[in-house]
């Protein structure tokens, strides 16, 4: 290993020195980022011998590729020096990966692409605690190696400029798909209703499958258990 890199060292020497030759010392040093007692050294080397800058396999065209190739490098650190700086400046606390987490959110908000909720959700649908609960059948395993074998369904509010709006849906577990959606200006027991009855129309094959879904009063309506 220390072979081969004194004889890259060897080579850069001499492409330097025929580079040297083509633009003058000063001019050469500074292309090429070094000292020009640095460079008046390893022409001297060459003219007494020391160094030999007479082999035909080093031209000045391959110094100045590799000048040009100093250069580039130096324009890529630059720019990186740059982008961290730009970092450190936006994240100047980073600590833990919870500040981590908040340095990006705050970002986010500042352009217009989060939103932190005022208050904690409480939820669309509430638990009956009168109503019978259903058995868990999937006991947390959400995934299935079939389609149309087990689902999910939930409820979410969206807010509109004239009011809310509950979308009811049913995804299939195998893929993530879905199979079902209704749309209401409430979240009463016939927006589930009318997700199902829509998911069976589409998928006659959905009958006899697991829908999975919360304890909330909709779902524990006698009317949704008995579609």
């Amino acid at each position: 290993m220390a072979k081969k890199q004194r004889k890259y060292d060897m080579e850069y020497k001499i492409q330097a020195v025929k580079l040297a030759k083509e633009l003058g010392g000063a001019k050469a040093a500074a292309e090429l980022g070094i000292h020009e007692n640095t460079m008046y050294a390893w022409t001297k080397a060459a003219r007494e011998g020391r160094l030999n800058a007479s082999s035909d396999s080093h031209t000045p065209e391959t110094a100045m590729n590799l000048a040009e190739e100093l250069a580039l490098l130096r324009r890529q650190a630059r720019e990186l020096e740059k982008k961290i700086r730009r970092l450190r400046m936006m994240f100047p606390a980073i600590k833990t990966e919870d500040s981590v987490r908040k340095g990006k959110i705050c970002i986010m908000e500042e352009i217009g692409l989060s939103h932190r909720p005022k208050h904690r959700p409480k939820g669309s649908t509430k638990a009956d605690r009168e109503a019978r609960k259903s058995e868990d059948l999937l006991k947390r395993d959400f995934k299935s190696s079939e389609p149309l074998k087990k689902c999910v369904t939930d409820i979410t509010e969206i807010k509109a400029k004239d009011g809310k709006l509950y979308v009811s849906a049913i995804f299939d577990c195998f893929d993530a798909a879905v199979l079902g959606m209704a749309m209401d200006t409430n979240m009463k027991a016939v927006l589930c209703e009318r997700t199902l009855t829509n998911a069976g129309r589409s998928y006659p094959a959905l009958r006899g499958s697991i829908i999975h879904s919360d304890h909330g009063s909709q779902y524990a309506s006698e009317t949704y258990s008995s579609i």
